[in-house]
């Protein structure tokens, strides 16, 4: 396609507008047309980049085509009203060059943001410099593959399975959740099932909504069964850090001993790493003492580099667990990604002397998807980790199938 310059670009607006248009609107036509091409670009970009959604019976028009219409109407103003916009664009050029040569530069409020900016990237740069690096995506998938095939069998044991069936968080977080459904799940499945096979053990917790948690805490009665509840803004994490910090504290009010929240992936986005830790520390501190495990939503970050990276400032901001999904809206766990999250765990013990745990979550419903991530805690964290203190599995429909398989 051939280059426009603009005198070009107003000679071609004018040629259609006489061949095809009949004649120019008048001025004040023209102006306000452009006043409703512009609201319109606001319009779409603010569905596109804000947190509204398109209407079902809107248009998701092209930003570029309603730029086009905007730059369309601007020429026809240009050319009613004689302007030769090329020139006059190396006019506003120079004027803007004379007033503003030191204007920017010597502005301290920009320069102090971006020496504050440029600071924190590289304070957090150098944070992600002390852990090993990853092998590459492709790399990672063969190493997990041959890990799990050489061990998998080997593992898949009935006292592999007693050990799992202790390391599950029974979760329900449906919309359709109710306090009868809730407390019928915790009843059926755990409350009846304390001391019926006394050498396995109940499950490690409950994972609730915070709207249930006292509720949980009423009908239980099994022991050593933890009540955790999401927070934070769940699924998303996207609301104000207030509500985060009042939700989490909430729910340890009433009763919780374990807080599950999402990571800040807009600001991990954005390479704001510093507000994404504050919040992670501020939630921590609402947490008054309950575990806190952070989910990566590692189905969202899609890389292992950007799985490391989140894993390290979850870890650093004061996360008792790192936790692999949600299981709304993105794929769930994989080995791959549980992978590079042992590895970070790992090494953050060697740097910090404290151990952190991990919870795999999101498509973990069978024992053979369970044993396969115990397999890779096990080859990379070691047997240490292999407990309900450290590692932890979040499903509905894996309890039924381990304890359907330790009775065949």
């Amino acid at each position: 396609m051939e280059e426009l310059t603009i005198r070009q670009a107003q000679h071609r607006v004018d040629e259609w507008i006489k061949k095809y248009g009949i004649r120019y609107f008048n001025e004040l036509t023209n102006l306000a047309i452009l006043t409703e091409e512009v609201g319109e670009l606001a319009r779409i970009i603010s569905r596109t980049f804000g947190e509204q959604s398109f209407k079902s019976i809107e248009d998701n028009r092209d930003i570029s085509d309603e730029l086009a219409d905007i730059l369309w109407v601007v020429i026809c103003l240009a050319n009613q009203t004689g302007i030769d916009l090329t020139e006059a664009f190396r006019k506003n050029e120079y004027k803007k060059t004379q007033r503003d040569a030191e204007r920017h530069i010597n502005n301290r409020k920009l320069i102090e943001k971006m020496e504050k900016t440029d600071f924190m990237l590289n304070k957090f740069r150098e944070t992600f410099s002390h852990f090993q690096a990853m092998p590459s995506d492709a790399e990672i998938t063969n190493i997990v593959k041959t890990m799990i095939d050489g061990n998998m069998k080997n593992n898949f044991t009935t006292d592999v399975l007693k050990i799992i069936h202790n390391c599950i968080d029974l979760t329900t977080l449906t919309t359709l959740d109710t306090k009868e459904s809730v407390c019928g799940m915790v009843e059926n499945v755990v409350n009846n099932y304390e001391g019926t096979c006394p050498d396995v053990i109940n499950v490690a917790a409950i994972c609730v909504y915070p709207v249930f948690v006292g509720a949980v805490k009423q009908v239980l009665t099994a022991k050593d069964v933890k009540v955790a509840a999401v927070a934070g803004g769940f699924p998303s994490s996207q609301t104000f850090i207030e509500i985060k910090v009042a939700e989490t504290a909430l729910a340890r009010k009433a009763g919780a001993d374990e807080i599950d929240v999402v990571v800040n992936l807009g600001c991990f986005m954005e390479e704001d790493y510093e507000t994404l830790s504050d919040e992670l520390s501020e939630i921590k501190d609402s947490c008054q003492g309950a575990k806190l495990k952070v989910i990566l939503e590692t189905g969202a970050l899609t890389s292992a580099e950007n799985i490391r990276k989140a894993a390290i400032l979850a870890v650093y901001s004061g996360a008792d667990f790192i936790k692999t999904s949600t299981g709304k809206g993105y794929p769930g766990a994989t080995p791959e990604a549980v992978f590079v999250m042992c590895n970070v765990i790992r090494e953050y013990a060697r740097l910090s002397g404290r151990m952190v745990g991990i919870k795999v979550s999101g498509g973990v419903n069978t024992a053979e998807d369970a044993v396969q991530y115990y397999t890779i805690v096990k080859e990379v964290l070691g047997d240490k980790w292999l407990n309900k203190n450290f590692f932890r599995i979040g499903a509905s429909r894996l309890t039924e199938d381990i304890r359907r398989r330790l009775v065949e």
